[in-house]
């Protein structure tokens, strides 16, 4: 072999498998020969995807080398295209495909689980996932067509003329490249599930004529899918990420301080969330804006004396301009109930408070994630979604995370189990409608339902679970009747949010977020699982429920658009802005 010829063979050994794709296509077809992965997996290395597989590298190389001497026929050189011209390409080619054939695929699948599910009941969950797959791609094309590709156009154009991209552009790009490829690996994993399931769509003898079009539907899916991810996943989305980062620094856009954190609200809540997460180390800086500015400046005088016992930060009283550079925003700002004020104007004035906040933190272009503190969280995070018209990942709520440590608290205690070792949620509303998840419930890696009876220590279980329940839903009420207010858990709860976000743990918490049809729910900011990142909330965690708990959360749900509608709404019936 020359010289140059094992160069080039190392160097492509060395190459991603998306990145040899998206070099020449026509490569496309030698991965899947072997069955490896170029969309979703295409990050892998050639040289780790050939010892996953047992497949001799060399040989690989060898015919791609060959598949790239073919006549190119018609393979296209995507690679080559604008920007615009391959978004319009996806959609009117990709998406137009999905949307035509999705449904039928998906009744396809459905009529052949209810004839052949007794004989073949793995079609009973392939129809399951597919009809999941078709509900996602759905919404995954509208936020491309509607939200992804017209920032990308404009600021592709912007650039191109040699002018600044717009800011708020540059913040969709690149929020939404997170987003998307984790869907892309979602909805690539359900269809390798589908395959699985199906044995590569071998088709049985005892079938009829719809099962095997139903096969070849779902492998036909499954084939034009392979070529839609791997042109956004390979080409469309790193010249989107290139085009982020010089659309970044044209606009001028602040990049944020990684571990800078503001504190909007000085208050009993706010000075003892600064006092927890000083001492947690998380936040190099912590800065308190309050429109008390005296109120702020104590509060940071009186932490910054205790410097010498924590480890090393900055603490200051700043300004709304702070916000520019911030990672993580929390905002713990709000008016107290007065005697003879109705709830229903307390809840107005907070939100016109909130909007206040979130104007400011948009005015500066901030690219930080937001986490609402201020009751009511729920509505609150609904409204600062609203009024900024972010995606929903980088505005979340408290929610229950709070409420969720005081069950885990009183379950250890009840069972004589390290807090550490239960796992236990509480769902929906963080207030008296919320969810207790017992299905979701473990100890020591054990369901409730088989550790009780292993356990022992009561004999009315039932009665004792209720109890539970009814102490983590009051305990707020009981601390605020015994000492005026809760300040201090609360403060610790966002430390963990917050930590989450800093050191990108993804973490599962149940903050309050915005559902787009998870849990069957739409359009309300509520507490279900949610994987916590450096991009806010990065993915929801649809466990099963119980019908009963499922049917409790639409009802926590239901409570919440209910105060929704209350608040959004006069006495007469008018509108209100607030």
């Amino acid at each position: 072999m020359k010289e140059s010829q094992k160069v080039q063979t190392i160097n492509a050994s060395d190459k991603t498998i998306g990145e040899i794709v998206a070099d020449d296509y026509r490569t496309a077809r030698v991965f899947e020969r072997y069955g490896i992965d170029f969309c979703c997996g295409g990050k892998v290395a050639l040289a780790a995807a050939c010892t996953a597989k047992n497949v001799d590298p060399a040989a690989i190389l060898n015919e791609l080398d060959a598949a790239k001497r073919e006549t190119a026929g018609q393979t296209q050189n995507y690679a080559s295209w604008e920007l615009p011209f391959l978004a319009d390409y996806i959609v009117n080619v990709h998406h137009a495909y999905i949307k035509e054939n999705a449904e039928q695929t998906a009744a396809y699948a459905r009529k052949i689980a209810a004839v052949h599910g007794a004989h073949h009941p793995e079609l009973i969950e392939i129809a399951a996932i597919f009809d999941k797959v078709a509900v996602d791609m759905a919404a995954h094309l509208r936020e491309e067509e509607e939200v992804f590709f017209p920032a990308v156009r404009r600021a592709y154009a912007e650039t191109k003329a040699g002018s600044a991209a717009d800011a708020k552009d540059i913040g969709t790009i690149r929020e939404l490249l997170v987003k998307l490829l984790h869907e892309h690996e979602e909805v690539g994993n359900a269809i390798h599930a589908i395959r699985h399931l199906a044995k590569d769509y071998a088709i049985p003898d005892d079938v009829c004529n719809t099962f095997v079009v139903a096969y070849r539907k779902l492998k036909e899916f499954e084939d034009d899918l392979h070529t839609h991810v791997h042109l956004e996943n390979n080409i469309l989305f790193p010249k989107a990420e290139q085009l982020h980062a010089q659309g970044g620094l044209a606009a001028g856009i602040k990049k944020c301080d990684s571990r800078k954190v503001v504190i909007v609200g000085a208050g009993d809540v706010g000075a003892s969330f600064a006092y927890a997460l000083l001492q947690s180390g998380t936040a190099e800086s912590i800065v308190l804006v309050d429109a008390r500015h005296e109120q702020a400046k104590g509060q940071a005088l009186d932490l910054a004396h205790g410097l010498p016992f924590v480890p090393a930060a900055v603490v200051r009283a700043g300004s709304p301009d702070d916000y520019a550079d911030a990672a993580v925003i929390v905002i713990t700002a709000g008016a107290k109930q007065k005697p003879g004020e109705s709830r229903l104007d307390l809840l107005r004035k907070n939100a016109g408070i909130l909007k206040q906040i979130v104007d400011e933190i948009a005015a500066r272009e901030s690219q930080a994630v937001i986490v609402v503190a201020s009751n009511p969280v729920d509505l609150l995070t609904y409204f600062a979604l609203k009024q900024t018209g972010w995606t929903r990942n980088r505005i979340i709520g408290s929610g229950t995370v709070l409420d969720s440590a005081r069950f885990r608290h009183l379950l250890s205690m009840h069972c004589g189990v390290d807090v550490k070792n239960v796992h236990a949620y509480i769902l929906g509303e963080h207030g008296d409608s919320e969810v207790p998840a017992w299905s979701m419930t473990h100890l020591a890696g054990m369901s409730m339902e088989d550790y009780c009876p292993a356990c022992r220590k009561c004999s009315d279980w039932m009665r004792e679970r209720d109890m539970i329940v009814a102490e983590v839903r009051d305990s707020a009420y009981n601390i605020i009747e015994a000492k005026g207010s809760t300040c201090y858990a609360i403060g610790l709860a966002l430390v963990r949010i917050v930590g989450a976000i800093l050191r990108n743990e993804h973490s599962v918490l149940t903050v309050s977020t915005l559902l787009d049809g998870e849990y069957g729910l739409n359009d309300v900011c509520l507490s279900v699982p949610c994987i916590v990142s450096q991009s806010g909330v990065e993915r929801i965690i649809e466990g099963k429920l119980a019908n009963e708990e499922m049917l409790a959360l639409r009802a926590s749900a239901f409570v919440i658009k209910e105060r929704l509608s209350e608040l959004t709404r006069s006495d007469d019936g008018r509108q209100i802005n607030s």
